[in-house]
Order: C-alpha cells, then sequence, then structure tokens
C-alpha cells in the first residue's frame, strides 16, 4: 500500500461525503486506503459512511477525541509507505495525492509537503501557512493591542513575517508549518518522531508535528501546483467560545514544550490581555441590564393598581380550590 489518507471528522457530514467521492474519483495512479474516524458526530456521519462508502475503514468513537487523536488512531491501522492527514471539508483535485508521493520519492530530504488550499470562490488561503510562532508574533498578531500597534504602527510588519506575506507561493517553498488541513509525510518519518502530540487535542498540534520534522532534519516543502478547494475550520466552529480556551493552553502548551517554561508563562500573560477588553464588555452590559430592569421595575411600580387587582383576584381563585 503506497498511500493512507486519515481523516477525523465531527459533524460535516456533507462535507466528508463530498471529500470522499472526489478522493475516489481522482485518485488513479497510487494505490491507496481512506480511514474516516468519527468523532461521536450526531449529523449521522457514520452511518453514511458505512452505508455509502464500505470501502472506507471506519472508526465510529463513542467519544469525541478531538483532531490530535483521531489521527493517532487512524495512523494505528494504516498500511500506507505515505501517510495524507487531510481535513473532512475539502475537495482533492486530480493528480494531487500522486505528485504527492512522486515528489516525495524522489526528494528524501523533505519530511513533508503541502499543496495550494483554495477558498471556494477560487482564492488563496494564505492565512493557513505560517512560520513558527515566537513571543513577538504572538503578541503582534492574537493579541488585541499588539495587533492594533501593528496595523496602525508598524504597517502590519510581523502579520507579514508571520503569515509569509514576503512569498508569493509561485514556485516550490521551504515553509515551517502549514496546516493540517492537507499534509503528506512518509511512515519512516512518523516511525521516527512520533504522529500527534496528544496534549494539543485542537490547536497547536500540527505546529508541534511540523516542528519536530525539521528538528529531526528534514524539511516542510510546499507545492504550488498542486491543490485542494477548502471550506475552511467546518469543525472548529462548532467549539463556540471554548475555541478561545483551545488556543489558549495550545499555544502555552507549545511554548513550554519548544522553548521552556519562562516563555510559556510570558506567552500566557501576553494573551491573557485580550480578557481585559472581554471584562470591560462584561461590566458594561452587567450595567446595561441592572438600568434596564430599574426602568422596568419603575414601569410596574406606576401600575401597581394593575397588580393590585391581579393578586385581589388571583387569591380568591386559589383559596377556592
Amino acid at each position: 500500500m503506497e498511500l493512507s489518507i486519515i481523516i477525523v471528522n465531527w459533524n460535516t457530514k456533507n462535507y466528508l461525503r463530498d471529500c470522499l467521492i472526489s478522493i475516489f474519483e481522482n485518485i488513479k495512479k497510487v494505490s491507496f486506503e481512506v480511514i474516516v474516524v468519527d468523532n461521536n458526530s450526531s449529523d449521522g456521519s457514520a452511518e453514511m459512511v458505512k452505508n455509502e462508502f464500505p470501502h472506507v475503514k471506519l472508526i465510529a468513537s463513542d467519544v469525541n477525541t478531538c483532531f490530535a487523536k483521531g489521527n493517532n488512531i487512524g495512523y494505528e491501522i494504516s498500511d500506507g509507505d505515505y501517510i495524507a492527514f487531510l481535513n473532512p471539508d475539502t475537495i482533492v483535485y486530480p493528480n494531487t495525492y500522486e505528485t504527492a508521493v512522486a515528489y516525495l520519492i524522489t526528494n528524501p530530504p523533505v519530511g513533508a509537503i503541502s499543496c495550494k488550499f483554495i477558498n471556494p470562490d477560487g482564492s488563496f488561503q494564505r492565512e493557513y501557512y505560517r512560520r513558527f510562532p515566537s513571543l513577538l508574533t504572538i503578541f503582534f498578531c492574537f493579541t488585541l493591542f499588539g495587533v492594533f500597534i501593528d496595523k496602525h504602527f508598524l504597517k502590519g510588519k510581523y502579520k507579514s513575517i508571520y503569515f509569509y506575506n514576503d512569498k508569493n507561493f509561485d514556485k516550490i517553498e521551504k515553509i515551517d508549518q502549514p496546516g493540517a488541513t492537507f499534509i503528506v509525510v512518509p511512515r519512516v518519518i512518523l516511525e521516527k518522531i512520533g504522529v500527534f502530540d496528544e496534549e494539543f487535542p485542537i490547536f497547536f498540534n500540527d505546529v508541534d508535528l511540523c516542528k519536530r520534522i525539521w528538528e529531526a532534519g528534514f524539511e516542510i516543502h510546499l507545492l504550488p501546483y498542486i491543490a485542494i478547494t477548502h471550506y475552511g475550520g467546518r469543525g472548529v466552529k462548532q467549539l463556540g467560545f471554548a475555541v478561545h480556551k483551545y488556543f489558549f493552553t495550545g499555544c502555552y502548551r507549545y511554548f513550554r514544550k519548544h522553548h521552556g517554561i519562562a516563555p510559556a508563562l510570558l506567552v500566557s500573560t501576553l494573551l491573557l490581555t485580550n480578557i481585559l477588553p472581554l471584562v470591560a464588555v462584561s461590566v458594561v452590559n452587567i450595567i446595561s441590564e441592572y438600568i434596564s430592569n430599574v426602568k422596568e421595575y419603575g414601569m410596574i411600580k406606576t401600575n401597581k393598581k394593575a397588580v393590585r387587582f391581579i393578586v385581589k383576584n388571583i387569591r380568591p381563585m386559589k383559596e377556592k380550590k
């Protein structure tokens, strides 16, 4: 078996169906298997895969294992020499995986490859290709104060650095960390460095994996002549406000693992500054609600005759019962 495609799914049934159709229609020149790990979806995803794609290896978990562990579960039953991690909200184009596998075979120093992620409207999703985070890029790209300073006083300097705005991606490029939306890694490398660290259930698991690939002496390349359509974060959007918690803990654990406890505590402090405006908004909302309640109480007080009438008539009715 040349290729194992692992897809972790959570409540994206229709996207997953289209993704699987594109895989089986467009991969022709490599032997492959598809493994779907369903994280206890409530939308019938597992049943759809079982009924419509019986040749897919399906693991229907009775709990939400999250992204990192879900991929690791899929990896444990995979047989391919090359492991492809793929999001369910994607459409695979012809020759994408054939080209990826061929490139890895002929370029041993390369430890992983990614492709161009394309929006449904045909535009390029640049935001999924990033340099490894530093304290400066965390501050200027992920805190409210830092983003304001970078945008209005530094002309977007740190945003440009972090998101590779200095590159057009019209040729093969070395990149620190492509998103795990689409990434292909030789099995021999994963056997050496490990797969996803489950300390990062949702965010920073792909950053950590890419960091370990580079630290092991391999490169990660973006091939601009292969692409997928990516609808973008359909699973993550279901998390609601919890997405901030997962990002915060993932960022802290990444810095603790790769840079030490002091930088991890500092980055946590930087991210906590985002809470201050939220607290201010909450206080304003509480005050507004209090004022509204006072006004409402005042209205009730001005209609005390009506209240007395209601009480006077309800009490005898209860006594009769």
